[in-house]
């Protein structure tokens, strides 16, 4: 956990290549911004963690912006390989913050010349802010190459935020997107917190490539 300050972070990998498996991060309870797990240009893999945006204990002030994976793209053949993970961005209910699932932007060093990054089998939930989105790419120049098999869950409908400017209408146009496939929206339904309950629809609904062991 990045715990508290003005900006947290659970665990940041800065050009790194390397495997971060079977953890539960947490950016921790921030002023200004929290983030669960940041990338900076690494070709990491990272798969069956639970990894959560701004948790912040009984009256502390609300951290205003929250979020849990934020990926940035470098001009290079680096990407993160995010695999089967449970990423929610967390916040706090109807408070006015924002709070994000996953975020592309643009490393320093210039601008990739293609998608970059891999996310499949993932829970993506965009938390309980007033302003909640599961998926945002800020940059135009920040598409995942392969985005497959997620569910995109947010309690406010919207689910993705493309090259930084348009909404997503819906499940059809996220799944239209190139490079994307497969993937659904719905309540995860976790049993106690952690696992899936017998009735979620994300049960058998991912893919075994690149899948875990």
């Amino acid at each position: 956990t990045g715990r508290g300050g003005v900006r947290t972070f659970g665990v940041v990998l800065d050009h790194a290549a390397t495997v971060v498996r079977r953890n539960v991060i947490e950016s921790g309870c921030a002023t200004s911004e929290g983030i669960g797990l940041l990338s900076n240009d690494a070709a990491a893999r990272v798969e069956n963690n639970t990894i959560r945006g701004a948790v912040c204990g009984a009256g502390a002030a609300v951290t205003p912006l929250s979020t849990a994976v934020k990926v940035l793209v470098g001009a290079g053949a680096n990407e993160l390989d995010l695999n089967s993970n449970t990423v929610s961005a967390f916040g706090a209910r109807a408070t006015a913050c924002t709070s994000r699932g996953l975020v592309f932007d643009l490393s320093d060093g210039g601008t990739p010349a293609g998608p970059r990054g891999v996310v499949r089998n993932n829970i993506l939930h965009a938390g309980v802010c007033s302003q909640a989105i599961p998926v945002f790419e800020i940059d135009v120049a920040t598409d995942p190459r392969v985005f497959e098999n997620n569910d995109l869950y947010s309690l406010d409908g919207g689910l993705y935020l493309d090259e930084g400017s348009s909404q997503l209408p819906d499940l059809t146009a996220v799944n239209a997107l190139t490079g994307a496939a497969a993937n659904l929206s719905a309540d995860p339904q976790f049993d106690g917190g952690i696992r899936l309950g017998p009735t979620s629809v994300c049960r058998n609904a991912g893919t075994s490539t690149g899948a875990p062991t």
